[in-house]
């Protein structure tokens, strides 16, 4: 009777344990998906206001010229840096190279450095991921001395 009941109370115990792993699994990936859902809505929101204001004629280029930036860096090298670089191909305001923690994103003719790379001078950096703007723009400014703006920021510069 004792080893059914040690048994049966070893089972239980291991049963609530992997219960308990399960939990934080699932929480875990529930966390990462909030967060996606997060930042794709907030790319959502840049890239509407981004076409509405080309609609409207806006220009990209036109906006950051009048703020006295010719020379810029993009971070952040994915899909709404990968556009920022188009839109500004082609125009007075040159794009000099990307900063992005992975190298192998590089879908432009860029020269593309880490953040903790020794980066080049440009007038200004535009950053293009939005969730991670403020921390960003805290290690860039350790190490440049120019304006870190957002993507954001210059999208609503257009309008």
């Amino acid at each position: 009777m004792l080893i059914i009941v040690i048994a049966a109370s070893i089972i239980i115990v291991v049963l609530l344990a992997r219960n308990c792993i399960n939990k934080r699994e699932m929480d875990r990936k529930l966390d990462y998906a909030t967060l996606n859902s997060k930042k794709h809505l907030a790319m959502f929101i840049i890239m509407n206001n981004w076409l509405e204001a080309k609609q409207q004629q806006k220009r990209m280029d036109t906006f950051l010229i009048e703020k006295g930036y010719y020379t810029v860096a993009i971070y952040g090298m994915h899909y709404i840096g990968e556009r920022l670089y188009r839109e500004l191909e082609n125009t007075q305001v040159k794009v000099l190279y990307g900063i992005d923690q992975n190298r192998n994103v590089n879908n432009c003719e860029l020269e593309i450095y880490r953040p903790d790379d020794e980066l080049p001078t440009v007038d200004v950096v535009i950053v293009t991921a939005p969730l991670y703007f403020y921390s960003a723009r805290k290690l860039l400014n350790k190490k440049l001395n120019i304006p870190i703006i957002s993507i954001a920021e210059v999208v609503e510069g257009m309008r």
